[in-house]
């Protein structure tokens, strides 16, 4: 009898602690389903916010970097113009005479260019840029176009454009260095330096005028922001003019 009471006992034991064990089962569950999916969907958002801050940082970065590539390029000239002065003769062609640019123009030639991909597509010469409608901002202003409607979608258009001419003028650019690359390994160097110290006299002749008028621009906006664009082009050919010029008088070979 007594043996009989004690698995009895054994067995109601075994039972509540195998209650006690088993998995919950229904609405526990689904709670626990969605803390996980609650939780990693927290985790995303945090990783996507961390991303996004990555990339505004490498942006800046990057930006930095070119300003300061430029600064230097320009230290780096001015040094070398100085080191260099006793070389330089006195007939026209030398700069030895020449006036320090000015700041605005150095500041102006230092912007960073964009990385968007219309700006590489023109970089590119890609076929999918039409350039057929671009020639006239390639000129100074004031412009014949008719003002746009002032509008988001032509606020865009205007920015897209600004993308496409800063890649066309830097490819142009890149071109007349390719040139120039192959004249100077043909030691055709006094030609070279004819020409680019002649291209800097003249947009230096017409940049005090220019400069003037386009930060004085009223109007039509579009015209306003592409008339900014040329200028800025205006100081980085300048900007290149001298650089490369004082690196050729020292005997060197900008364009390497």
């Amino acid at each position: 009898m007594l043996e009989a009471h004690e698995g009895d006992v054994e067995g109601d034991v075994e039972g509540d602690v195998s209650m006690l064990s088993a998995e919950p089962r229904g609405p526990p569950r689904v709670f626990r389903a969605n803390h996980i999916v609650n939780t990693i969907r927290a985790t995303v958002e945090r990783q996507m916010q961390c991303l996004t801050v990555l990339q505004y940082c490498l942006k800046q970065a990057q930006i930095t970097l070119m300003e300061g590539k430029a600064a230097r390029r320009m230290q780096n000239a001015r040094a070398n113009a100085k080191l260099c002065g006793r070389k330089r003769t006195n007939t026209s062609g030398s700069l030895s005479n020449t006036k320090p640019l000015p700041q605005s123009l150095i500041a102006l030639a230092a912007l960073p260019l964009p990385d968007s991909f219309l700006f590489q597509q023109a970089y590119s010469g890609s076929e999918l840029i039409d350039e057929s409608d671009v020639f006239q901002w390639d000129k100074p202003p004031p412009y014949d176009s008719p003002p746009p409607p002032n509008s988001p979608h032509e606020a865009c258009f205007t920015h897209n454009l600004v993308d496409v001419m800063h890649g066309r003028q830097c490819r142009l650019e890149e071109e007349t260095r390719a040139r120039y690359a192959q004249m100077f390994a043909a030691a055709n160097v006094d030609v070279i330096l004819q020409e680019i110290q002649a291209a800097e006299r003249k947009l230096m002749g017409n940049w005090n005028k220019l400069n003037e008028y386009v930060s004085c621009m009223q109007g039509c906006e579009r015209h306003r922001v592409m008339a900014k664009c040329y200028v800025q082009w205006q100081a980085r050919k300048i900007f290149n003019y001298r650089r490369e010029a004082d690196l050729i008088i020292c005997g060197r070979n900008p364009y390497k």
